[in-house]
């Protein structure tokens, strides 16, 4: 297989009651998780981070703490309280987020 970074999909919800959520309808107040796919080289662990669209503008940086493995899956985890109501975020996933090869990214809205 060729190496890659991939979001695969979304949930919602404390643990143990995740359920799958759509990136344009997130609600602010909840967990957010966020599963990745990636092979990269030498089992390199994809990196994290997101940062809010200010009318069209990326503010400030926050990186996401090291994912969980979680069935082929890098699981990102994202507290409750991180978002806010009502904005737009771009969330990014890379081998090396200064100097990507293998990079995703996804919009992400909360309401």
């Amino acid at each position: 297989m060729a190496y890659h970074v991939r979001i695969d999909h979304i949930t919602q919800g404390p643990d143990g009651h995740e359920i799958k959520a759509d990136r344009f309808n997130v609600n602010s107040e909840d967990f957010l998780r966020i599963y990745v796919e990636a092979e990269l080289p030498s089992n390199m662990v994809p990196k994290g981070e997101y940062y809010e669209m200010i009318n069209g503008i990326p503010g400030t940086k926050v990186e996401l703490d090291e994912p969980k493995l979680v069935d082929d899956q890098y699981q990102f985890f994202v507290l409750h309280y991180l978002l806010s109501h009502k904005s737009e975020y771009i969330f990014r996933f890379a081998d090396d987020l200064s100097n990507p090869k293998f990079k995703d990214q996804w919009e992400v809205i909360t309401i």
